[in-house]
Formats: structure tokens, C-alpha cells, sequence
């Protein structure tokens, strides 16, 4: 059950519904109930949290629909905004789009950036995206499993426009002795879901994005782009990222921009002579191809 909740919280944040299971399961007997010393009656997982926390006492029952919240605020975003970065292979471009990963990363720390994330993995690398969703509801039946959970203050007020998952929330929590150990065992969790989050994005855009079944569309989109760049011989230069690839040229009258456009790519961009052909996920893969081909030649 934790790990359907985490799959359709998931796909709930990208089609604008979340707000269904949070009043769900935040607020209401679904998300549990709990009774205080004053003999009332707390509903909901994030009621019952934050009446413990502001109690001085947690007993453990509570807490789990927000804990891989924390896990991706902290770990997995941070990974791969960074991942994105070393991917693409033009420093001077990397060294322009150092200050936005770097703020991306602060912004996910102190408020999480859930949304823009999981939209710009939707439509630029749909399988990533899966593969994202379903390591969330792992996520929340492994921490379920090891009965480790890290709770959210927040009140229902606050419903829509909730942050949950913050650093500096989970900093504040070592303050409490009883959640000690389980802030360890999160920190162990996060590197090793941020490292597999690492493997998986490299290999992603490196050998699967495009034609995995090796079907012969890669070698015959590789040649197409060659064709409308003027071909390899027009070629001074290239270099990639996860979205688009450069090729500098010798030559910028031989570039046919309408044959990219029809090859699938997104925008041309003309700058003297260098052209970025914004292809998606794939150029990584077709700029490896080429790069095969113009050692073969030279």
C-alpha cells in the first residue's frame, strides 16, 4: 500500500492532484489517528507528527508519508541536476549553467523543487521518468520496512502549499535524541539511492535513450544528421548534452535547418558556425556515433 501511495503521489505532482492524497492521508483517519494526553483525537499523519514533535515525544508510528520526501529533496534532485551538468561535454557551456545548478540545488534543499524536476524528466527522457516514479514507491516500502520515519510540521492550512522534505527540517531533528538514528540511516539510504540515480541517468543517455533494441534507427538518424550538418567533412568539432549537440563547422551555408526540424529536433540554433540541433535525449548516443565515425575517417 506504502508503495502504491508513493508511485500515485508521484504522478499526482505532475498532473496537479496531489492535493487529493494529501488531504487524504495528512489530515484525515486514512493517514492514521492518535490520542493525546489531553485525551484528544489527532487524525492524519502530519496532525499526529506535529502534536508529538510540539509534545517533545515521537513514537515512531508516524512520519512515513513524508520521509522519501527528504530522501529527494536532499539526494536524489541534487544528483541529478548535477549528473545533467558533467553530461554535457562543452565546458564553456557547462561553466554558463554552473550558477543555475548551483542555485537549483539550494532551491531543492530549503523547498524542494519536485515539480519542475519530475515535468522537465516527463518530456525530455520519459523512461527516466518511470523509472523515477517507481523508485519513489520503492522508497516508501523500504523505509516502511525498516520502520524509519521522518514526519513533517505543518498544518492543514498549509495544504497546497506545503514544503516537506527541507534540510534545514531535517537538521532541526537532531535535536531529538529518539530520531537520531533513523537521520543516520536516511543519510546512508540517500547516498546510496543518489548513486544509483547517478548510474542510471549516465547509462541512460549514454546507451539507452535511443534505439535500445538496436533496431538500425540509430545508425540511420546518425547519417540523416550528418547529411543536413553538410556532412562529417563539414565538421570542425561537437560536443553534446543530455538535450541538444553542437557541431562547429567549416561551413555554415551546408546546414539543410529544415531537415533537422523534420529529424526531430526541437530548435536550431545558428551562431557563425556553430550549430546546436536540440534532438532530446538521444544526442549523447548520436554525438558518440559520429564522433566513432570521424576517427574512422581521420
Amino acid at each position: 500500500n506504502m508503495g502504491l501511495f508513493g508511485i500515485f503521489d508521484k504522478l499526482g505532482n505532475v498532473l496537479h492532484l496531489s492535493s487529493f492524497l494529501r488531504q487524504s492521508f495528512w489530515y484525515s483517519s486514512n493517514g492514521g489517528s492518535w490520542i493525546n494526553l489531553a485525551g484528544s483525537s489527532i487524525f492524519g499523519d502530519a496532525a499526529i507528527w506535529s502534536e508529538q514533535i510540539v509534545n517533545g515525544g515521537h513514537l515512531g508510528l508516524v512520519g512515513h508519508f513524508f520521509t522519501p520526501y527528504y530522501l529527494n529533496n536532499i539526494f536524489i534532485v541534487p544528483t541529478m541536476i548535477w549528473t545533467f551538468y558533467f553530461l554535457n561535454s562543452n565546458h564553456q557551456k557547462r561553466f554558463k549553467s554552473f550558477l543555475f545548478c548551483f542555485l537549483a540545488t539550494i532551491a531543492s534543499w530549503l523547498s524542494g523543487i519536485s515539480l519542475p524536476f519530475d515535468l522537465m524528466l516527463l518530456f525530455l527522457a520519459p523512461i527516466l521518468f518511470v523509472f523515477h516514479v517507481f523508485s519513489n514507491g520503492i522508497l516508501y516500502v523500504l523505509l516502511q520496512m525498516l520502520h524509519i520515519s521522518l514526519g513533517f510540521q505543518t498544518n492543514e492550512a498549509n495544504l497546497l502549499t506545503a514544503m516537506p522534505g527541507t534540510l534545514s527540517e531535517f537538521i532541526s531533528y537532531f535535536q531529538y535524541v529518539g530520531l537520531r538514528n533513523d537521520l543516520i540511516y536516511l543519510i546512508i539510504i540517500g547516498v546510496i539511492f543518489a548513486l544509483l540515480y547517478l548510474l542510471v541517468t549516465i547509462c541512460y543517455f549514454k546507451y539507452f535513450a535511443y534505439d535500445l533494441f538496436k533496431t538500425g534507427k540509430k545508425e540511420k538518424l546518425t547519417n540523416n544528421v550528418l547529411a543536413a550538418v553538410g556532412g562529417i567533412s563539414n565538421i570542425r568539432s561537437l560536443s553534446s548534452s543530455p538535450r541538444a549537440i553542437s557541431f562547429v563547422l567549416n561551413d555554415d551555408s551546408l546546414i539543410n535547418e529544415e531537415e533537422l526540424y523534420h529529424l526531430g529536433s526541437s530548435k536550431v540554433y545558428l551562431s557563425e558556425d556553430i550549430c546546436t540541433a536540440y534532438l532530446g535525449a538521444c544526442s549523447i548516443i548520436l554525438s558518440k556515433e559520429i564522433k566513432k565515425k570521424m576517427r574512422i575517417i581521420h
